[in-house]
Formats: C-alpha cells, sequence, structure tokens
C-alpha cells in the first residue's frame, strides 16, 4: 500500500530557489521564472508588481539564483528575499514586498541567511562577508535601535541614502540669460 499520496493543484507554476518560499500566518510566497505567487486557502495568485519587477528580473545574477532566500518581518508587514544582484556570487540587495500595502521596494544589503524568530520578534540576519578583525560572519537582529553595534558593544552610524527621480520646478517665468559681468 502507498504510504505517501500528492495531488497536483497546480502545473506550469514555478520556484526560484528551494529557500525562496516564506510562510506568513499559513500563507506561502515564493518567487517564480519572473513572477511572485502567493498560496492561501487552496488558491494560488500570482502577485502583480508594478513597481520593480523588470528591474529584480533583469538584475539577479541568473547564475546564483538558487541563492535566493527570503525571510519575514512581520513588525513592518514586509517580506524580504535576499538575492545575487548583477555580476555577485553572494545575496547582496533584497527586494522587499509590504503585504499590508501591497507595494515593492528594494536596497542594497549583503545578507547570506537568516531567520524570523518569534523568540525576539525580530528578524536575525547573517553577513554574507567575513569580518576581517574576527574571521566569523556577523549576526545583525535587525530592527533595533539606529546604530550598529558590533560584538564590542561599539556604536556606527548605518550608512542610509535614497534615489529620487529628477526634481523641477514649475514657475510662471522663463529663466533669464546669466548675467555676465560689467
Amino acid at each position: 500500500p502507498a504510504i505517501f499520496n500528492y495531488t497536483v493543484l497546480f502545473t506550469n507554476i514555478s520556484i526560484i530557489a528551494p529557500n525562496s518560499v516564506v510562510e506568513r500566518s499559513g500563507e506561502y510566497y515564493w518567487i517564480g521564472d519572473g513572477r511572485f505567487f502567493r498560496f492561501a486557502g487552496g488558491q494560488l495568485v500570482e502577485i502583480p508588481n508594478l513597481q520593480n519587477r523588470d528591474w529584480f528580473f533583469g538584475n539577479l545574477n541568473k547564475d546564483y539564483d538558487h541563492l535566493v532566500w527570503g525571510s519575514l518581518n512581520p513588525e513592518f508587514n514586509e517580506i524580504w528575499w535576499f538575492f545575487p544582484f548583477g555580476a555577485s556570487s553572494e545575496c547582496n540587495h533584497a527586494l522587499i514586498f509590504n503585504y499590508e500595502e501591497n507595494c515593492w521596494y528594494d536596497t542594497r544589503i549583503d545578507r547570506g541567511a537568516g531567520v524570523y524568530s518569534t523568540i525576539y520578534t525580530k528578524p536575525i540576519w547573517i553577513s554574507n562577508k567575513l569580518n576581517p578583525q574576527t574571521k566569523k560572519y556577523d549576526v545583525f537582529l535587525h530592527d533595533t535601535g539606529t546604530a550598529y553595534v558590533d560584538q564590542y558593544n561599539n556604536s556606527f552610524a548605518i550608512p542610509s541614502y535614497f534615489i529620487t527621480p529628477d526634481l523641477g520646478f514649475l514657475s510662471s517665468q522663463q529663466p533669464g540669460s546669466p548675467k555676465s559681468g560689467s
């Protein structure tokens, strides 16, 4: 007799990497080939991404897409997917989906592994770069405080920036020609 049985629920569905699946309250989110998915209550839904879908799939290093991994950050209603950007062979960027706001964003961040911890109620993510002083990989309890604190309790500012489109101001006057000194 068969011990295990299975039923095919859907066909033509893909998954980019086994660690890209993120569970949230019985719902499962993952990245497929060119699409994003959610499975909940027996329903499979493609999650639209008009903000950065083409950017993500255009910059994902396809030779290392099997390294993509996901993590939950429920404090901010987010699912983070870490991936190798461009020519990188390590996960050095993240694609973020805010499931409450139904919006997408991304950031540069070097994280090679991690987990959401219900004990700490914060994500625990591990750097993918070897710390040259300790010869170990740094472990971060994310979203706590406003500084990077190393294992010796030294505090450092976290680099931060954002990119905006070109900004301009409307004026009812034409710009004047530059005046030369006379």
